[in-house]
């Protein structure tokens, strides 16, 4: 057994010379193994020096060795002339251990962008493919961080992005069960989709309702272990970036069950609410998204939204409410629901500019409607001299908003 080890223990050093090791060890040592494994297991230390064979299991399975003197910063053959084609070799190991090591230092060297520009030119990533399909967590895991570093990077984007077998892997990491493969996919698709020549290309694949089935099934496991709201944002953010490309885009949303998230519109992260907004303003921009403003409950949620929270913690829904509104009939719905005093006062309470523009943009449109003109009477006149500002268009608008509500009704 200690013949075992041994030859185990100069394999995996022959395999990784790139690494600079020193002291407190540079080599395993079968008595110090045995001792970690046993704490990891909550198991009682013995002081024998033959390892059990819990060792071999650990060595064999699993996939990465907390190594703090390992340190890649001073390893100078590392970044060496021979150092990715000797990664690209390694990637293709039978064994998970010598494959781990070679994604953790490739996460690590990575980030320069000589050396992610050297990987791209020998076609590293297309070592990725296979290794999305591994059975170990971890494998996959540090491949999606590697292919998120590698989006960050010149030509990265376009050269990954250009890979369907890469995008599938990133699409079968997003349904993943595992929360640790499906949170380090949505960063890594949050880093291909800043690049705005990519989004194309994801929207072709079909990542619109790749994204959506996602965040159903984000928001319903609250329960996960490792379930974190930020991921929630950074899927929004990501929808948004997709169905701001094309009609067909935000049609391919809507039949995909956007509308079906208007729950989130009433969570209780700020944040999420408003990036739930943001994708509700981009839909009724479309001529279709106009007439399922009235046939969803959204006019709903958001009078209810403004009336129990905060305006500053609102700001994008009053934004998306301008655009929810241009359709007759969801325009009388929100007259109805008593939205119009509501945003009738906020606009004497606000101070911003910018918010004081989506508030009287909303008035516009509700005003269009002879019950919104009632409503909104007196609105008007106390605008133009209540407003001391120097903003021209913000004063147009206002009187813009004047003259609608003094039209005939």
């Amino acid at each position: 057994m200690n013949d075992h080890i041994t030859t185990l223990s100069n394999r995996f050093h022959l395999s990784h010379r790139y690494l600079a090791q020193h002291p407190p060890t540079d080599q395993f040592s079968p008595a110090a193994t045995e001792r970690i494994v046993s704490k990891i297991f909550d198991r009682t230390a013995q002081d024998v020096l033959v390892p059990k064979p819990v060792s071999l299991v650990v060595a064999k399975q699993e996939p990465y060795i907390w190594a703090p003197w390992t340190d890649m910063s001073r390893a100078k053959k590392a970044f060496g002339n021979w150092c990715i084609p000797k990664l690209r070799r390694d990637l293709c190991s039978t064994h998970t251990m010598i494959v781990s090591q070679a994604l953790c230092t490739l996460s690590d060297i990575l980030h320069n962008p000589e050396v992610a520009c050297e990987a791209l030119s020998m076609n590293l990533h297309s070592r990725f493919v296979r290794l999305l399909s591994r059975d170990n967590r971890f494998v996959r895991q540090r491949t999606l961080l590697c292919i998120k570093i590698m989006a960050t990077q010149p030509l990265g984007n376009v050269k990954l992005s250009q890979n369907k077998y890469i995008l599938n892997g990133l699409k079968n990491a997003l349904n993943d069960d595992s929360y640790i493969i499906k949170n380090q996919a949505i960063v890594a698709l949050q880093a291909f989709l800043y690049n705005p020549f990519a989004r194309e290309t994801f929207v072709k694949h079909d990542f619109i309702k790749t994204v959506i089935n996602c965040i159903q099934k984000y928001i319903n496991d609250f329960d996960q272990e490792f379930y974190c709201e930020s991921f929630i944002v950074i899927l929004i953010e990501c929808l948004n970036y997709l169905i701001r490309e094309s009609d067909e885009a935000k049609i391919q949303a809507m039949s995909y069950g956007v509308f079906d998230l208007f729950k989130l519109l009433k969570h209780d992260d700020v944040t999420i609410r408003n990036e739930m907004a943001l994708i509700y303003a981009e839909l009724y921009k479309n001529n279709i998204g106009k007439l399922a403003s009235h046939y969803w409950p959204f006019i709903d949620y958001i009078a209810e939204t403004l009336q129990d929270k905060k305006y500053q913690e609102c700001s994008s829904i009053v934004s998306t409410l301008r655009f929810a509104v241009v359709n007759p009939e969801a325009r009388l719905r929100a007259i109805e629901s008593g939205i119009t005093e509501y945003l009738a006062k906020l606009v004497n309470e606000t101070m911003d500019k910018e918010n004081l523009m989506h508030l009287v943009q909303a008035l516009i449109c509700l005003a269009e409607h002879p019950e919104g003109r009632i409503r909104l009477k007196n609105i008007g006149a106390d605008l133009i001299f209540s407003y001391t500002g120097k903003d021209t268009k913000l004063f147009q608008q206002i009187l813009i908003l004047f003259n609608t509500i003094n039209k005939p009704l």
